[in-house]
């Protein structure tokens, strides 16, 4: 068994992480709903005091669950950058730009070629 020096075990604590995943998920979309409806109720709750119409706390009610799953779907759809693992597995932003640079110049070596290695101002023929 790989343990660190700390006794960590990076394996087990993946694991752990991968299994916990779905309860973390849970949670966000638990808050998101919960702090939405609480977030606009006391804002209803504030108008409906100082205007005196009481109507106000539960369309306040109403507009922060229906934020709170608009925040949801947002969240599901596209998630944070940060968590998006597809690019941290490619070596990151200096890695990326690197690889970026290297293909343009490998496009710009075999733009080159197919001319014939001729510079663009340069006429051969002297016309």
């Amino acid at each position: 068994m790989s343990t660190s020096w700390d006794g960590h075990d990076p394996k087990r604590a993946a694991a752990k992480r991968e299994a916990n995943r779905g309860m973390d998920d849970g949670w966000t979309v638990t808050g998101t709903l919960v702090s939405g409806i609480a977030f606009w109720g006391f804002v209803g709750w504030l108008v409906s005091r100082w205007t005196g119409w009481v109507g106000w706390f539960p369309m306040g009610v109403l507009l922060g669950a229906a934020a709170g799953v608009y925040l949801v779907y947002k969240q599901a759809a596209s998630p944070p950058p940060l968590l998006d693992i597809s690019k941290a597995q490619d070596g990151g932003l200096a890695a990326r730009h690197a690889r970026r640079l290297e293909e343009q110049e490998a496009r710009e070596a075999a733009g080159d070629a197919e001319i014939g290695g001729h510079d663009e101002g340069h006429n051969p023929t002297g016309r």
